[in-house]
């Protein structure tokens, strides 16, 4: 076992100053606690043997360690020095009594080789992000929770960070390739935007033919974003950004598929757009009929369907409207009377004054 002037050659012989070193008690402990045995403790030195491979990862993979590429194994006196790191301004080796060769073991701590460290993912979507490092095997791969993340995260298949999130938002995620002769650390950047979708409250709507249209396609997910329409749409009405206006020229239905893209996803929409004209009550303004008599009397209009009728007034006693188009009854009372008479659709209504006569028998 060194002692303390076999230290200060031990310091002479790896080129290291003991100014710059202090000493560390966390190190032993964690030696210590992971089966290893400290054999010299000196100042800021600490000389160890049978580290475990799990105490030894644990030292390795260490943010605090600054570890010093290439050294070999030096031989002082009868005793072999591996020298794992300086940690936390500690200089910790392994006294490997076992005797190994006085070189270094054969290889090369690893270097992450990854094409590209940003990644784009859509909310509530499974990501995956495949870790590459060249050096000498066995790699060992870790990665960093990024903070303020929502969602799951883990490293599966030993070198693959999958995860899914429901947060919207740009998170770095620091990761470490390490093996027994060093560690290199790189940064991925990953983005969660939200789906494209779109988002209006109605897709049949309806529009009155000669006048003004517009139908503004509200979307969410991130910019930006583009519009389309299939098929093209008739003469007179355009789609400009996400925006369908003008004026329809003839009356019919319209359906069409509205679509949004953006940079990671789209959406579609079926959209109906109804263009026609309001009805015009056709039926006589004045009907005549005897008291205690039956009176049918049916209202009509310009169009024969999707038309909605309604009678605005009190009638004269023993006569109804039906809630259809008709008013009839027996009418028990004489004199003349009048109600208005309703009729209307989507894209409009028109009234017309009904004058109802009743004269007595005889």
């Amino acid at each position: 076992m060194p002692n303390e002037t076999n230290i200060n050659e031990l310091l002479d012989l790896l080129s290291i100053s003991g100014d710059t070193l202090r000493y560390n008690s966390e190190i032993e402990e964690n030696i210590t606690q992971n089966g290893g045995t400290i054999l010299y403790s000196y100042n800021n030195i600490i000389v160890a043997s049978e580290i475990s491979d799990e105490s030894y990862s644990d030292l390795m993979k260490n943010n605090n360690i600054d570890f010093l590429q290439d050294l070999p194994l030096k031989k002082y006196g009868n005793i072999d020095i591996n020298l794992i790191g300086q940690f936390n301004g500690t200089l910790v080796v392994d006294d490997n009594i076992s005797g190994s060769t006085s070189e270094s073991p054969v290889g090369v701590s690893p270097t992450i080789i990854n094409d590209f460290y940003t990644l784009s993912a859509l909310t509530n979507e499974k990501f995956n992000y495949n870790i590459l490092a060249s050096g000498s095997l066995p790699i060992t791969y870790e990665f960093i929770d990024p903070s303020n993340y929502l969602g799951d995260i883990s490293l599966d298949d030993v070198n693959v960070i999958n995860g899914v999130s429901s947060d919207v938002g740009i998170f770095g995620i620091t990761f470490n390739a390490y093996n027994k002769f060093g560690v290199d650390t790189k940064k991925l950047i990953l983005t969660i935007v939200e789906d494209v979708k779109i988002v209006n409250e109605t897709y049949n709507v309806h529009n009155k033919l000669g006048t003004y249209f517009s139908y503004i396609i509200d979307t969410i997910g991130p910019a930006p974003k583009t519009y389309s329409v299939i098929p093209n749409l008739p003469s007179g009405v355009v789609l400009d950004g996400n925006v369908i206006s003008g004026t329809f020229t003839t009356s019919g239905t319209y359906t069409m598929s509205i679509g949004a893209s953006g940079m990671t996803s789209s959406d579609s929409k079926e959209l109906i757009i109804n263009v026609g004209v309001a009805p015009v009550i056709t039926s006589d303004g004045e009907v005549v009929v005897e008291e205690y008599s039956l009176l049918e009397y049916g209202i009509t209009s310009t169009l024969t369907s999707d038309v909605t009728y309604n009678v605005i007034g009190i009638l004269p006693l023993g006569l109804s409207f039906d809630g259809n188009d008709t008013v009839s009854g027996v009418p028990l009372e004489k004199g003349s009377f009048d109600v208005t008479l309703k009729a209307y659709n989507y894209f409009g209504e028109s009234l017309k004054k009904l004058t109802i006569v009743i004269y007595g028998i005889g």
